[in-house]
């Protein structure tokens, strides 16, 4: 039978490789970059009118310069097709 020192000493060991694991495996260099991109994809603007917008219900994505510019509707479609540099910069 296991004493309640004993116990206690094992739950304290327990907490401690937990607390130790997590710290050692924050997550590579890689995995921080996925996350970073992952909250870029949720900061994208409509580069004519500045709307927040969500990759998922865009109106259409351009890819412009190697670079995807999501655009809300039409008529912002329009106005980037028709001058793409101004919107970009």
């Amino acid at each position: 039978m296991v004493d309640r020192q004993q116990h206690m000493s094992a739950v304290n060991f327990d907490i401690t490789q937990l607390f130790l694991n997590f710290l050692t495996t924050k997550g590579s260099d890689d995995e921080q970059a996925n996350l970073s991109n992952k909250k870029k994809k949720r900061d994208d603007k409509d580069p004519v009118c500045g709307k927040h917008m969500n990759r998922n219900k865009a109106h259409i994505t351009i890819e412009y310069k190697g670079e995807q510019f999501l655009l809300c509707c039409p008529l912002c479609q329009g106005e980037f097709e028709h001058d793409p540099e101004k919107h970009v910069n």
